[in-house]
């Protein structure tokens, strides 16, 4: 019962350095944009616009493309050329979506090796 009592409170002492590391980069994400914001209200209604826009950017870039594709430079714009397009842009999205899970991947491993101690041990030269 006493290893038990000795390993909850290291991972509690882990898990507290954690949650204020988390705090401080939440604080400091919010008070980059603080100068900018009058109310929690303004602040999430910014963080849904900025969101539509992040979201409908690739959108928005394929429908401009086509568009300079077809009118401006007044080529056919066929179903092969658009549809190859696409796809090509499908590819660039689901890249950066792989990207992003690898990357969830490595932080949940570090949060596992803090959580048992392996992080702080260091490793064989």
């Amino acid at each position: 019962m006493g290893w038990e009592r000795s390993f909850e409170k290291r991972a509690l002492q882990i898990r507290d350095h954690e949650l204020r590391l988390q705090k401080r980069n939440y604080l400091l994400e919010v008070r980059s944009l603080s100068p900018y914001l009058d109310s929690i209200l303004l602040n999430a209604t910014l963080k849904t616009i900025f969101s539509a826009i992040w979201g409908g950017a690739p959108v928005f870039v394929s429908l401009v493309a086509f568009w300079h594709y077809a009118v401006v430079r007044q080529i056919d714009l066929t179903p092969s050329v658009a549809f190859t397009s696409l796809l090509g842009m499908l590819t660039v999205y689901s890249m950066f979506l792989f990207s992003n899970h690898l990357s969830s991947v490595y932080r949940n491993e570090i949060r596992s090796q803090r959580v048992t101690g392996n992080l702080y041990q260091h490793a064989p030269g």
